[in-house]
């Protein structure tokens, strides 16, 4: 299950909850850490747009346990993330929320990611390979 569909769970327990963010982190630090060395323009746009989104939120996440590093990686506190389980919660769930946010966005950086892969892009106005 995604951290998304585990944190809009109405009965959940907290250890589902809990894991389900760190599955969360992980993930976003692989696709960050993955993103890097794409070497494609597409690939960076898409990301950087995923990180700087992230960035934006990083008082809310925060509050949630959730610590935005200099590298654009997160950090999970486990503690603060129990302590403040509603901010956390509101974070991932709704229609405007960082978590359906971040589900499009990750879905634009995996677009891109195929679309380099395949050798399909093209070239913008700027002489940019997309």
């Amino acid at each position: 299950k995604s951290a998304v569909n585990l944190l809009g769970a109405k009965n959940m327990m907290n250890d589902e909850f809990v894991k389900g963010v760190k599955k969360f982190v992980s993930d976003y630090n692989d696709t960050v850490k993955a993103a890097e060395g794409a070497g494609s323009s597409m690939t960076s746009i898409a990301s950087k747009a995923m990180t700087d989104m992230t960035s934006s939120y990083s008082e809310a996440l925060k509050k949630a346990g959730i610590t935005v590093n200099g590298d654009k990686t997160l950090s999970l506190d486990e503690d603060a993330l129990k302590a403040n389980a509603a901010d956390a919660k509101k974070l991932f769930t709704g229609s405007y929320s960082y978590g359906k946010q971040m589900a499009k966005r990750a879905s634009e950086l995996q677009t891109a990611s195929r679309t380099a892969q395949n050798g399909t892009g093209i070239y913008n106005r700027f002489g940019l390979y997309y």
